[in-house]
């Protein structure tokens, strides 16, 4: 059992072995507030799907794309996907190729 404070408020926070039943137990947490009194809604907790590792490179998300690229030079399959790219997406601000 851990306790963590930031911001004036204490997190309660118990790691169980089953992955499950550790969800469940997110959504019970009470946190007790200023004035001594427990908000309603703290946080939402959904499960989802994503990525169960997230790779930094100079403090930036990091994404690999694999491929075989045995009948064909990476170099020139690494320009064609670029402009593929280029051409039918358009990146959020702060992402890039």
């Amino acid at each position: 059992m851990e306790t963590f404070e930031r911001l004036g408020v204490a997190i309660l926070k118990e790691i169980a072995h089953d992955l499950q039943e550790g969800v469940r137990m997110w959504g019970r947490f009470q946190v007790l507030a200023s004035r001594k009194q427990f908000p309603d809604l703290v946080a939402d907790i959904r499960e989802g799907k994503g990525p169960n590792v997230i790779n930094r490179e100079n403090a930036q998300r990091r994404i690999v794309i694999a491929a075989n690229t045995s009948e064909r030079d990476l170099e020139s399959l690494v320009q064609k996907w670029d402009a593929g790219v280029k051409e039918k997406v358009k990146l959020p601000e702060g992402y890039f190729l």
